[in-house]
């Protein structure tokens, strides 16, 4: 390649315009997607409910964030798209 096929703009990064580091929503898992949607609610219905304590709310939201860890390792599958 040579230095005339490489074009830099100030204050964007090089290769293509998007960082590999910032996630956005077409390369979330499905998975993670419903995670986050079911822990929020989980929470909410803490908050809401007076019989539904925090302690029980935030037990299921680390089950929740476990089973989808251990799923994703078990998978074989961690979300890098290697393209």
């Amino acid at each position: 390649m040579s230095e005339d096929s490489i074009r830099v703009s100030p204050g964007r990064p090089v290769g293509g315009g998007r960082s590999h580091n910032t996630p956005d929503l077409e390369r979330l898992p499905l998975a993670l997607i419903v995670l986050a949607l079911i822990s929020l609610t989980v929470l909410v219905a803490a908050a809401v409910d007076d019989g539904f304590g925090a302690t029980a709310a935030w037990l299921y939201v680390t089950i929740l964030g476990a089973s989808y860890i251990l799923s994703r390792g078990l998978s074989g599958h961690h979300g890098h798209d290697h393209r």
